[in-house]
Formats: C-alpha cells, structure tokens, sequence
C-alpha cells in the first residue's frame, strides 16, 4: 500500500520520467482530486482504494477514520479520471448490523453513476486486529480454518498458524442480513455495464457550466435519455462549490448573503434529486464536469 504522505511527490516524479505507463496501486484514503489527477498523469490506470464500506457507522467498527462520504468522493474522481477502480465492499463484518445495512442501501442509491464495488465476504485472518480482539467482535473458537483439515494432517495442523481463520459468531445471520446489499451491488453492476455502452463517451451524472448557467445530465438506461436539470446565479455557484466534500458552515461562510436556513433547504432539495451526498453537516456534489478542458486548466495551475 502507497505512504499517502509521499504518494504526491512519486507520482510527480513518475510523470516527469515522460514514460508511456500504465500502473496500478493499493491505496488509503481519504485522498484528494488533486491527488487523483497527479496519479492519472503520471500513468495510474487501476486502483485498489481501502474503501471496505459505504456507512459511517460499519466504518468506525472497522477503524478505518473516514466517513462514507469521504470514499464516496474518491469512487467519484476514479470516474472523473478514467481510473479502473477495483475497490471492495466488505460484507458479513463481525458485529455488523441492520444499521449498518441501511446506511449502505441508502448510500448506495447515491453512487450508481460511478464503478461498482466488488463484494468481499468477511474473513479473518492471522494476526489481524480482528484475531487479536476477537472477543470484543463476539467470535469464540478462532483456529486455522476446517478447509485446511483436506491438507495436513490433524497432529500437524494444531501445531499450525495459517493465514485463513475458523470461528464462531453469527456467521449466518451475517450472510442472511448482507443479502440485499449482495443483490443490489449486482443490480448496478449490470445497470452501470449497459449505461456505459449505451453512453460510452459521457459521465452518467454529469454537467456543463455555460458561465452564467449550469446543466446538470443524468444518464440512464431507461428510455436512452438523459434527466436534465438547470441552475443559475448563486445556485450555480454553489453546486460548483460542493465539486469536492465541504462542511454546511464554510458554504454559509462563502455566501454569507443567503441565510443558513436557505442554503440548508437548498442542499437537501439536490440530496433528495441524488445530485448530492450529504452526511451530516458535510456534502459532496456527485456530477462530473464534462468539459475536458476542466482537465487542461487544472494542470496548468500546477
């Protein structure tokens, strides 16, 4: 996994080699666009990003320090950028529950304009910080998994630590209470495959700014057309200005002459068209801009 500290200065430098690369990394979040367009310009055509979950609440069992919106952002820049995003979605996590299953259908709703997540069914591993609190997840009877029984011997396996791990701790309620998320990340698996063909050389959330107007376009299968939306004056510059995560009290602080009360209403009205994420005080537009020169511009400001 790439240092996230000293990722930047690597890829400046890979781009400066001026080599025709193609390179793939695992990476750990958050990361910035800023950071994504420095790898796409040094050669990163493939990604494996830590994202694991799609709620706040399973990602603060899991430790990992981050938000639901903060992956959501990086899913949204590997489709701005062209990047292959080969990033899991873990289910079945000990002591996960319908909370944790809510939270990712709901926000799962949000991100079907950009790469599927591939699903992982939990496993524990040897001397991971799972294994070594597993009674604080309620797993008992941790040993080398029973599969291992088919290639040593049993006097030979006890004396083993192998990689894979057998347990006990609601393993099929897991399964059971994972399912939905199971079907649904199938269901925009084949959505997203049949969109791309149908609207190969267009972001399926995206928009164009026209200076003193914005046109937002979501593209869907569904009649093979595309869901128009149009903003002007203020209401433009603050979609633009919810392009990367922003907290509710640096929008209000940008623009001051609206009241807190208007721009909040004005927010939820784009989280209930899906043209932003919002978790709690923090939201994220999800369109991409379709202009390339978008591309061009931010490169030059380097």
């Amino acid at each position: 996994v790439l240092n996230r500290g000293a990722s930047p200065e690597l890829f400046d430098e890979l781009q400066h080699l001026n080599l025709g690369l193609e390179l793939f990394a695992e990476l750990r979040g958050p990361l910035s666009r800023e950071c994504f367009l420095r790898m796409r310009l040094a050669g990163m055509k493939q990604v494996q990003i830590g994202i694991e979950a799609l709620s706040t609440n399973l990602l603060n069992k899991m430790h990992k320090g981050l938000q639901a919106i903060d992956n959501i952002e990086m899913m949204k820049w590997c489709e701005a950028f062209g990047i292959r995003n080969h990033s899991n979605l873990l289910v079945g996590f000990p002591g996960s529950d319908s909370r944790d299953v809510d939270e990712t259908l709901a926000a799962m709703e949000f991100v079907t304009c950009y790469q599927p997540l591939r699903v992982v069914q939990f496993w524990l591993g040897e001397g991971s910080p799972i294994q070594l609190q597993a009674s604080d997840y309620g797993l008992t009877q941790v040993n080398n998994h029973p599969w291992y029984r088919a290639w040593f011997p049993a006097e030979v396996l006890q004396n083993l630590n192998l990689m894979v791990k057998g347990y006990r701790g609601g393993q099929l309620r897991q399964k059971r209470l994972w399912q939905p998320v199971k079907q649904r990340v199938e269901s925009w698996r084949r959505a997203y495959q049949t969109a791309r063909l149908s609207f190969e050389a267009f972001p399926l959330l995206g928009y164009s700014d026209g200076g003193r107007f914005l046109m937002v376009r979501r593209r869907t299968i569904a009649g093979n057309k595309a869901e128009m939306f149009r903003f002007e004056g203020t209401s433009r510059e603050i979609f633009l200005y919810l392009d990367t995560t922003r907290n509710l009290e640096d929008v209000c602080r940008r623009f001051q002459h609206l009241s807190s009360k208007k721009i909040d209403g004005f927010i939820n009205d784009l989280v209930s068209k899906r043209l932003v994420f919002r978790e709690g005080d923090r939201a994220l537009g999800l369109a991409l801009n379709e202009d390339i020169r978008s591309w061009t511009s931010a490169i030059s400001a380097r």
